[in-house]
């Protein structure tokens, strides 16, 4: 018993060394930014992105506003024909530096804007938004809490390693057909808790979550 109590305090003791020397003596990589007003009109949005957080909220033009690490600064590809925008990130490779803790990026649209699809893949950070309506509505996470206050959709589907889900949706939830499951964690449904999976038909549109660990709420 104290041989296996001495190895995990060797263990803690190297994790905790190779945080310090990490957070403390490695450099925070080159800040930057960037603002870009595409103008009035948008018709979709797709990102691959690895390391950000990201804020959706209405405002005067469509706009895409970033701060954070400089080697993971977004690349943004916007099609004037379509209206459609393409939001990419580099992978990270530390060498002699690390990025940044706060890598933000803020998409801003017009007031009672609709895509046709809002498509995210995210690797690690926390997707939020006001309100967000599109036709459209597919999120890829692997680490990151999603959270958006008021969505307006016809067809979603999210799936969530881990992290935390909370939609409020425009409508009521009883006329949405719905599949949503949680492997580890609380499933909430309008009022009601459930403890693994809910399925229930309808008219209005689909949602379909899968969540790996993690709380998921649907209101």
């Amino acid at each position: 018993m104290k041989k296996f109590l001495s190895f995990v305090l060797t263990i803690a003791t190297i994790a905790a060394v190779c945080y310090g020397v990490y957070t403390y003596i490695i450099p925070v990589d080159k800040p930057s930014e960037f603002k870009e007003d595409y103008g009035t009109e948008v018709t979709g949005i797709k990102m691959d992105v690895s390391l950000l957080e990201i804020k959706i909220k209405e405002g005067k033009s469509f706009t895409v506003e970033y701060e954070g690490s400089e080697k993971l600064r977004p690349d943004c590809k916007y099609d004037e024909s379509s209206k459609s925008l393409v939001i990419t990130q580099p992978e990270y490779k530390p060498k002699k530096s690390r990025p940044s803790d706060n890598n933000k990026l803020t998409i801003t649209f017009p007031k009672d804007t609709r895509l046709g699809e809002f498509n995210a893949s995210l690797n690690m950070g926390v997707i939020e938004a006001g309100k967000l309506s599109a036709d459209q509505l597919h999120l890829a996470t692997n680490m990151a809490d999603i959270d958006i206050d008021k969505c307006d959709t016809k067809d979603m589907a999210i799936v969530s390693n881990l992290g935390d889900v909370e939609i409020d949706l425009e409508g009521d939830i009883k006329d949405f057909t719905i599949s949503a499951s949680v492997s580890l964690g609380n499933l909430r449904v309008g009022s009601e808790n459930y403890n693994s999976n809910y399925v229930q038909t309808g008219t209005a549109g689909t949602i379909k979550i899968e969540c790996n660990l993690g709380n998921v709420e649907l209101k």
